[in-house]
């Protein structure tokens, strides 16, 4: 059985963004074409 892995590093931004300051950066992780998207409390 073959087994896939993913790694994926984004910028989330809100709807309102103006582009100034900070965006806090997500790490989006697939295995098997299953995605959880967590904070790396990082911005």
């Amino acid at each position: 059985m073959e087994k896939s892995f993913g790694l994926f590093f984004h910028l989330k931004s809100t709807r309102n963004y103006k582009g100034v300051g900070e965006l806090p950066i997500y790490l989006c992780v697939t295995v098997d074409k299953i995605s959880r998207e967590i904070s790396t409390k990082r911005k």
